[in-house]
């Protein structure tokens, strides 16, 4: 058995190849333009949903408006977990919980809380493709839009830092480290 392409094969990846091409090129300055509508925040702590994070931006500015929905939802849904841990109390399995204890021990605000109820709205019939659901691609772009946003606000809000002195965090408890006085970060500055 040979390692080698079948020309059946060779054909069907070049046919695939120019495709995308033609796609990406066609797309480029919607999907440029769509990257820098999300407005997302450039620097967050190196922590395991940073990555998750850094993706929803770029299901959003490819267009996959559905996956970007959900990302943004389940990205919201850890970040409330971490908030929990970092202030020293074990988050329950209910995301609105987590929330109101969060809100009641004074840790977030009514515009953190209802940042996090918009970014939590509708999240059952995303996650589960629930009948019903929207499919008109300039609404769920929209929502999309809307969901990123939101959840860049929510890590605007958690992971503010100031410029004055090199990038210092308002909140350390929300940054892993310092080591050697230096925070680990997860850049976000290009796609």
């Amino acid at each position: 058995m040979s390692d080698k392409p079948s020309p059946q094969d060779m054909v069907r990846r070049a046919v695939i190849f120019n495709g995308l091409r033609q796609r990406d090129n066609a797309e480029i300055d919607i999907r440029v333009d769509r990257y820098l509508r999300a407005e997302h925040h450039p620097i967050v702590p190196n922590s395991w949903f940073a990555p998750a994070s850094s993706e929803c931006v770029g299901l959003f500015s490819d267009g996959y408006f559905y996956g970007c929905i959900s990302q943004c939802q389940a990205v919201g849904e850890a970040l409330i977990r971490f908030m929990c841990q970092c202030n020293k109390f074990r988050p329950g399995s209910n995301f609105e919980t987590n929330v109101s204890k969060l809100k009641q021990r004074g840790f977030i605000d009514n515009k953190f809380e209802n940042l996090y109820s918009c970014l939590w709205q509708d999240r059952h019939n995303y996650h589960h493709m629930n009948q019903g659901i929207e499919t008109d691609r300039q609404h769920l772009e929209q929502m999309a839009l809307t969901k990123i946003r939101t959840l860049a606000e929510l890590e605007k809000w958690v992971f503010q830092y100031s410029d004055t002195h090199g990038h210092t965090p308002k909140w350390p408890k929300y940054w892993p480290g310092p080591k050697d006085g230096k925070y680990e970060v997860y850049l976000r500055l290009s796609p």
